[in-house]
């Protein structure tokens, strides 16, 4: 999830891997600059703290305010705003999103190499330009992962991309592949 906070979670053989009393595996604490911005979590440099989504838009606007015929030279911007932009080709805008391509795909090599999963769900308000971003995502996988593991691997866009959603929904499916969701219902 690429939303407010950088989430993930994973699912073996029809299960979520669980660690300790939670499903979210937080890959937005991953450090990726050691002397970056304060994250709240007490270290700096968080893939969160770069590419979270007010990140992107605090970013974005920021940069903007120095090009006067920037579409997001506004006084605030959302993220409809910066996908817009980004289909209008706005410079700025195509640049944030290249290197926020290049952090998760960087990330998300890594859990490649240790996961080998199939499938790689993406849930974000960013899934509106993932014709742009995907293929970003994709190439640094394909440079940074091992190739047994890569070829194997696909990105899919979740129709759902408000944030919790994709935990929740792996929980549902969890409960439903062991039959604890079943037993409640016909237990009333």
């Amino acid at each position: 999830m690429i939303d407010d906070h950088i989430n993930a979670c994973i699912i073996t053989k029809g299960s979520i891997l669980a660690l300790g009393n939670s499903h979210a595996i937080e890959i937005g604490h991953i450090n990726i600059n050691f002397a970056g911005i304060d994250c709240y979590c007490g270290n700096q440099g968080c893939l969160e703290t770069h590419i979270a989504i007010p990140q992107i838009l605090k970013k974005a606007q920021s940069i903007a305010k120095q090009y006067a015929d920037s579409s997001l030279n506004k006084e605030k911007i959302s993220i409809n705003d910066f996908c817009q932009a980004i289909n209008l080709q706005d410079p700025i805008a195509v640049d944030i999103l290249e290197k926020v391509g290049r952090q998760i795909g960087n990330t998300l090599a890594v859990m490649v190499n240790i996961f080998s999963p199939q499938l790689i769900l993406i849930g974000s308000p960013l899934n509106k330009v993932k014709n742009q971003l995907f293929p970003v995502i994709s190439k640094q996988i394909r440079q940074k992962s091992l190739p047994c593991y890569q070829n194997n691997v696909s990105l899919v866009a979740t129709k759902f991309n408000n944030e919790g959603t994709i935990l929740a929904t792996a929980i549902i499916k969890d409960a439903l592949y062991n039959g604890s969701m079943l037993a409640k219902l016909m237990a009333g």
